[in-house]
Formats: C-alpha cells, structure tokens, sequence
C-alpha cells in the first residue's frame, strides 16, 4: 500500500527545526480558522521564537472546536523535545497559560519530538501537579501533529513537507 504525497509520520515532524517546527503548527491553526470561517484575528501566531512569550507560542480565541483544537479559547506553546519535571512544570506556571487556564481556556504543549504515551502521560500528571483544571491540558507530539498535518496538504507543501505536484 502507497502512502499519499501529502501524509507525514511523527519522525519527519521530527526533523524539524525550532523555526520550521514554528511556522508549521501556525500554519495548522491558521488553517483551522479558515476552514472554519473564523476571522484571522482569532489567532495571535508569530514567527519570532526567540521573544519572550510568558509561555505562550500561539492563541487562538473562540474556536468553535474541531478534531484538533477544542472549543473556546486556547493557548499554544511549542517544543523541540521533551522536558524534565521541573521545566515542564516551569511551563505551564507561567502568568500567560495560567490566565488562559483559570478563564476556561485550553492549554497545548506541542512537541515536535515523537514520544510514547506513556511519556505523554507523565507530562500531563506533571502539568497537572501545577494546574488542577487538568482536563484542559493537552501534550500533543509529533505523531499528533503529523495527522493533522496530513489533513492539510497545503500546509505541508507550504511548510516544504510535501512537493507541489507539477
């Protein structure tokens, strides 16, 4: 069985860098707006990784919920690998995803590397320790991605994950 030109497995997200990693998961939720009919300014997205952020890579605001993003209003922040205890607990006590949390908000820690669910278990419990509303976190790997990715095969040629057919 073939795979079509426009899937993604967890190991190419992989292989991304910080930037790339970045303009992909902006790209995804610009998506998820479009598709949705939802207004550009419903997404704060920048490709500047370095700034400060008070934890927070990405916002999308009022998001009438889909497979990947949940209803309502959501803060993103972006990772290359996966972290220990402490700096992944250091995350999500932040001043930007605890407001977007304690309002009713979901919070996203989107790591580009593939890992098991078992790790993406501790991450949550670890989260969680800090945060008590832990059925609004979310810890989505590079596997995650790359289905949602898959979805939209413009972002993936866009993002240089995918050729332009012709």
């Amino acid at each position: 069985m073939s795979r079509s030109p426009f899937a993604v497995d967890g190991s190419e997200i992989e292989r991304l860098d910080a930037a790339q990693f970045a303009r992909l998961v902006n790209a995804l939720l610009s998506a998820e707006c479009a598709v949705h009919g939802l207004p550009m300014d419903s997404i704060s997205i920048t490709g500047r990784i370095n700034d400060p952020d008070e934890g927070i890579d990405a916002s999308f605001t009022g998001s009438v919920g889909s497979r990947f993003v949940a209803q309502g209003d959501s803060a993103w922040q972006f990772k290359l690998s996966t972290q220990n205890q402490k700096s992944t607990k250091k995350e999500v006590g932040k001043p930007g995803p605890r407001e977007v949390i304690e309002a009713g908000g979901h919070y996203y820690l989107v790591v580009a590397r593939d890992f098991s669910d078992s790790v993406r278990r501790s991450r949550l419990k670890w989260l969680g320790e800090v945060v008590p509303q832990h059925d609004r976190i979310h810890v989505l790997n590079g596997s995650n991605i790359a289905v949602w990715a898959s979805q939209y095969p413009a972002v993936l040629v866009d993002v240089g994950l995918a050729s332009h057919p012709g």
